[in-house]
């Protein structure tokens, strides 16, 4: 990644370009000989030769290129919870008049939490188009739809010779965990361990040592984006080449009669520990988007979205990860401040800056998530899907 100059970017015309850092960034006054003056967005920008930021604006222009800058060596200034701006304050940050804070050791940002310029195929060029499933409003007559139990598993991606995720990453499977694959049939669907399971398929599919682990692991497959016809077609063809598998079969499909058969089949699913359901239009295509001829069924809400900045705990959790100030695709910030466990909140454990995670919440409003809580951390998903166009 090109390194620049903080006051380089200031003055460019480049109306491509923007800042953001992965640390509370704080702009410090420009050397003498720079004539250079700038005024920051913050609602709290003290004049415009010295601004101090959260992180929490987006600063210079909208997002196109992303280029992150530390913070090594510049001068002690008020701390991100006793400036956050009005517009976040959502109980989570006093707004009392700014204080200075304690002074303590910074470290320079390494890695871009929304930039495609890291060297971990996250490029996305290397993304592989799936079909994504919309969110079922319970009033769409889905009557002779396909139904399956929503896997809690980890997208995976069988393109003839490797199983790779979404974001085009490579899966480190044993040999014999995929020799039983065919060879020139792709196949789309899930790494799975067990319901209420993800953590544990997590730790054995995201590491590279290729362990023995892997046989707990099943890749269920729910559809063949080569093949034509509708999904039934499509994983008819696919089937015979699965039937010897030992670690791979194709998803349960059942015919749906009616909505309220859906609802029943919701509740026995949920009751055993299930995520919840997917509904599939039977003679859809395959569809390399987010579809409304797939459509998933859960009680709760979830989403994913970006950490950007961390907030210290105060009163009982002084000491500990108080919350998550996050971003979601759309650019809205919230915060995130329950669900964590006490070991979750130290801050080795408490998710980093440039994590997507997964929360639930009660509903979104225009302008507010009412009630986000954590659920968990997703290494599986990439941070530059939260790049805002």
């Amino acid at each position: 990644m090109m390194e620049h100059n903080i006051i380089d970017l200031m003055e460019s015309s480049d109306d491509d370009i923007e800042v953001i850092l992965s640390k509370p960034l704080i702009l410090s006054k420009p050397k003498p000989s720079t004539t250079t003056t700038w005024t920051c967005k913050c609602t709290f920008t003290n004049n415009t030769s010295q601004a101090v930021c959260g992180g929490v604006c987006d600063l210079v222009r909208p997002r196109k290129e992303v280029i992150i800058i530390g913070d090594d060596n510049l001068p002690d200034f008020p701390s991100f919870t006793s400036l956050a701006p009005p517009s976040l304050n959502n109980g989570f940050f006093p707004t009392s008049t700014p204080t200075r804070s304690p002074p303590r050791k910074r470290k320079q940002a390494s890695v871009d939490p929304v930039s495609n310029n890291n060297n971990n195929n996250n490029n996305n060029s290397d993304f592989i188009q799936v079909t994504l499933a919309k969110k079922w409003d319970r009033k769409k007559n889905v009557a002779g739809w396909l139904m399956s139990e929503k896997l809690d598993g980890i997208r995976a991606y069988w393109n003839g010779s490797d199983l790779v995720s979404r974001t085009g990453k490579l899966f480190f499977a044993p040999k014999w965990f995929v020799a039983d694959l065919p060879p020139f049939i792709t196949l789309d669907g899930e790494l799975f361990f067990d319901r209420g399971g993800f953590n544990t398929t997590q730790s054995i599919v995201m590491t590279q040592d290729r362990s023995d682990r892997w046989k707990q692991i099943t890749f269920v497959v729910y559809d063949s984006p080569g093949s034509t016809g509708g999904v039934v077609d499509r994983l008819a063809r696919a089937a015979p080449s699965l039937a010897s598998a030992k670690y791979a079969k194709i998803h349960d499909l059942t015919p749906c009669k009616s909505n309220a058969e859906v609802l029943t089949k919701l509740a026995e699913i949920e009751a055993v520990g299930g995520e919840g359901l997917m509904l599939r239009a039977p003679s859809s295509a395959y569809q390399k988007k987010r579809t409304g001829d797939s459509l998933k069924v859960k009680t709760s809400h979830d989403d994913e979205a970006l950490v950007v900045v961390h907030v210290d705990g105060e009163g009982r959790l002084e000491g500990l990860g108080g919350a998550l100030l996050c971003r979601l695709k759309c650019g809205r910030r919230f915060s995130v401040g329950t669900g964590f466990t006490d070991d979750q909140r130290k801050h080795e454990n408490f998710p980093k800056i440039g994590t997507v995670i997964t929360f639930s919440y009660f509903a979104l409003t225009s302008d507010s998530v009412r009630f986000p809580v954590f659920v968990r951390i997703r290494t599986d998903v990439s941070a530059s899907i939260f790049q805002v166009e």
